[in-house]
């Protein structure tokens, strides 16, 4: 066969086939159309959020009045429904279509917060921010678990900016670590817009400035906790430091003293009566009235002298020690000083008939202060 006419033929019955084909999918679309919906399904990305439920979604749909089994596909308008959700505070994307079956698929992406802000005013409503430091609406259906910030009046500029992308990068790195994430429990903005965190055990701010270094600054933090902690009393001090390179800086802002002056005349004037007094004396306690030599006294038919022995007369009032001020030649060792008075005791008792047996003295043969030697 001419191989021209086999060309004109195939043409041809192209052009015939093209009707045919057009009219089918009229046909099938308007059949489609004519179809009733059988189901709704709906889904999310992010199922771990609930700004919107299946429950807001299938509302949505009744007033917008599409029914299962009841409302024809040629009455919903697709379109029409994605803007709708995407109207939605809470939803960023969302894409509905109709499948083979006559269903209704409606796919639902809600914004993501990272950090809450709790703002210092009483007119500003609290807010979110998502990972690119954008605005979400607070929601009273459903607060999730995530760093408070408080912060003053936050605005547009571009500094504002930047530090609402600081607070994400910030409450970001406490998430991903389970330690600081249980041991921090706030974020601080001052007003000159410098970040502090607020620890859950004590009352100090941590002061980072901003986000700058971060990781070696919290690592800087680390080691001072593990290293310090048992070192130093923490109720002293408000602030800790982080903004200096290779240090960490504690601060008392309440002006509490942090630690014993030895120069401090009302506080040590024991010390300074040991630094006045002269070479080759020692200070004992003040108001001392030497007792004259007591009778000699009788143990086991020996007859000893007691040393002189010392009383010091206290002050009624017991809030200030004495002052250090009386000199002797040597101080009295304990040792000497508890003999002196076991003696004292011994020699004040009446002394026992001859006729009756002594009681043996085991307390002094066996204490650690007397030598029985004969």
């Amino acid at each position: 066969m001419n191989p021209r006419i086999v060309k004109i033929a195939r043409n041809i019955m192209f052009m015939l086939s093209v009707p045919i084909i057009v009219s089918a999918f009229v046909f099938a679309d308007v059949s489609t159309k004519n179809e009733i919906c059988n189901g709704i399904q709906i889904s999310f990305s992010n199922n771990q959020l609930s700004f919107v439920t299946k429950d807001n979604v299938l509302a949505l749909l009744r007033a917008k009045g599409i029914t299962v089994n009841k409302t024809k596909l040629r009455n919903i308008n697709v379109y029409e429904l994605e803007n709708t959700l995407e109207a939605n505070k809470w939803v960023s994307n969302a894409d509905i279509f109709v499948a083979a079956n006559n269903k209704l698929h409606i796919h639902i992406v809600q914004k993501n917060p990272v950090v809450r802000v709790q703002p210092d005013n009483d007119y500003e409503e609290p807010y979110y921010l998502d990972d690119y430091g954008n605005t979400i609406a607070y929601s009273t259906q459903y607060i999730p678990y995530l760093p408070v910030a408080t912060a003053p009046e936050i605005g547009f500029s571009a500094n504002d900016r930047a530090l609402k992308t600081d607070l994400v990068k910030l409450a970001k790195y406490l998430q991903q670590d389970t330690f600081w994430s249980a041991a921090i429990s706030q974020i601080v903005v001052s007003e000159n817009k410098s970040i502090a965190l607020i620890p859950a055990i004590g009352h100090q701010q941590i002061l980072l400035g901003n986000i700058d270094q971060l990781d070696n600054k919290m690592s800087k933090l680390l080691q001072f906790y593990r290293q310090g902690y048992h070192t130093i009393n923490w109720d002293q001090y408000d602030e800790i430091d982080l903004r200096f390179e290779r240090q960490v800086v504690c601060r008392n802002t309440r002006g509490q003293r942090l630690s014993v002056d030895p120069y401090d005349k009302t506080t040590h004037k024991e010390v300074l009566a040991k630094t006045t007094a002269p070479a080759g004396t020692t200070a004992i306690a003040s108001n001392v009235t030497n007792v004259k030599p007591l009778p000699i006294a009788v143990n086991n038919n020996r007859t000893t002298t007691p040393k002189v022995v010392t009383k010091t007369s206290l002050p009624k009032s017991t809030s200030e020690k004495p002052v250090l001020k009386a000199i002797v030649d040597k101080p009295i060792a304990k040792k000497e000083t508890v003999q002196a008075k076991k003696e004292t005791k011994e020699a004040v008792k009446p002394k026992a008939d001859n006729n009756e047996p002594k009681p043996k003295i085991t307390e002094v043969e066996h204490s650690k202060y007397f030598n029985n030697n004969k």
